[in-house]
């Protein structure tokens, strides 16, 4: 019987490897998207804190968030999010379950470089991946949850005895 080298092993292991990460690079997820270049795939329902607050908070947070709020508009609250947006009573920036009246979706969908959101001098861009996250979690109904950024400490005193 003949010995297989280290170097043959490792050859072999290289090829499995290259198979592999073909294999996840190629992924589909159940609701048929595929996964961006990097291989993630699109969540089946996007957590709020998992999926949705990083794109949020990289691409949106900082105009529309805590400290500051252009056009009056605030993402990271569930509440302000729903509510009519205050420079365009008509619009909402999230309508659960409706992207089509979803002023954020409409906005970073857009073709129309001064309509699109995030903008341009902001220098921050939305992935394919990322729309489509925000795509599904608006479809599935924009749940919101507390996320770890607005957890207050809470401080227990000790007991006197």
């Amino acid at each position: 019987m003949r010995k297989i080298g280290s170097s043959s092993l490792m050859i072999a292991a290289s090829v499995a490897a290259m198979t592999a990460g073909i294999l996840v690079a190629c992924a589909h997820d159940k609701g048929g998207q595929v996964a961006d270049a990097g291989g993630a795939p699109i969540p089946d329902r996007p957590d709020f804190n998992w999926d949705v607050v990083p794109i949020l908070s990289q691409n949106c947070f900082s105009c529309h968030g805590n400290s500051t709020q252009k056009a009056g508009l605030r993402l990271d609250i569930e509440k302000a999010a729903y509510s009519p947006i205050p420079e365009d009573k008509n619009k909402r920036a999230i309508v659960p379950g409706n992207i089509g009246k979803s002023e954020l979706w409409k906005r970073i969908t857009s073709d129309d470089a001064d309509y699109r959101m995030p903008p341009k001098d902001s220098h921050k861009t939305l992935s394919p991946r990322d729309i489509a996250v925000i795509e599904r979690w608006i479809k599935q109904g924009a749940h919101y949850k507390q996320h770890w950024a607005y957890i207050q400490p809470v401080v227990v005193e000790p007991q006197k005895t």
